[in-house]
């Protein structure tokens, strides 16, 4: 005998049509995940430290520890939303918070850039002047 929650609880399965196309994996993790991962720790820290007087300075300390390296545009990217979001809890000092933001801009400055064409690209038209 089949059951009747299992057969309506499971979804069914679709496939992609032209009409509706499966969406695209995405490329790289969105920044809230970060900064979810960064609150994670920080929360869990303050969590398990309740008894402790410096629980504060130690969720601090794991926050930063958990804040992405700064060798890719998606890190640096990442680092940056931290930051941003540390500030708003306070886990930075007023002063930090801007000297991070300029050392992931230096960090960004120092990454290599793609290569661009040089010059204009070339059309298979050839130019027409207005008629007078």
């Amino acid at each position: 005998m089949s059951d009747p929650v299992a057969a309506t609880s499971t979804p069914p399965e679709t496939s992609a049509t032209p009409s509706q196309p499966a969406p695209a994996p995405a490329a790289e993790p969105h920044p809230s995940a970060t900064v979810q991962r960064c609150c994670a720790v920080y929360h869990q820290a303050l969590a398990q430290g309740a008894n402790d007087p410096k629980t504060r300075e130690k969720a601090k300390e794991a926050y930063r520890n958990s804040m992405p390296f700064l060798s890719t545009h998606a890190d640096i990217r990442d680092f940056i939303a931290c930051v941003a979001h540390g500030m708003l809890l306070n886990i930075f000092w007023i002063d930090e918070g801007p000297r991070l933001i300029a050392a992931a801009k230096a960090a960004l400055a120092a990454l290599p850039h793609p290569s661009r064409p040089v010059g204009r690209p070339k059309t298979n038209q050839p130019t027409q002047l207005p008629e007078k």
